[in-house]
């Protein structure tokens, strides 16, 4: 059933797809890191991602009244793929400070 998850259109239906919003850095590397759970089975997934055509995860600085779609997180990872760490879309490894409040 492809309808369960929205995603965009010519993408097919990702087989694993997760979003999730953080109050900052240092909530995601706790989360990521330091958890029971998560980092046993990130260890295990790592070993089965297709890593061939580029990165598979992504982070980026959005407003927090913003809100995100599937596609926002695939045109990020798309970005990533194409141009490597930027200011619009980076990686733990190579992360970009938090932009100024205008």
């Amino acid at each position: 059933m492809n309808d369960a998850l929205p995603h965009p259109e010519g993408m097919g239906m990702p087989d694993i797809c997760t979003m999730a919003v953080w109050t900052g850095i240092e909530a995601l590397k706790e989360f990521t890191y330091s958890g029971r759970t998560h980092p046993p089975g990130m260890r295990r997934l790592a070993s089965q991602l297709d890593r061939s055509q580029g990165a598979n995860f992504v982070l980026w600085w959005a407003p927090r009244s913003q809100t995100l779609s599937l596609e926002d997180g695939w045109n990020k990872l798309m970005h990533l793929r194409e141009h490597g760490p930027t200011d619009q879309a980076f990686t733990l490894d190579h992360l970009k400070s938090h932009p100024a409040a205008a």
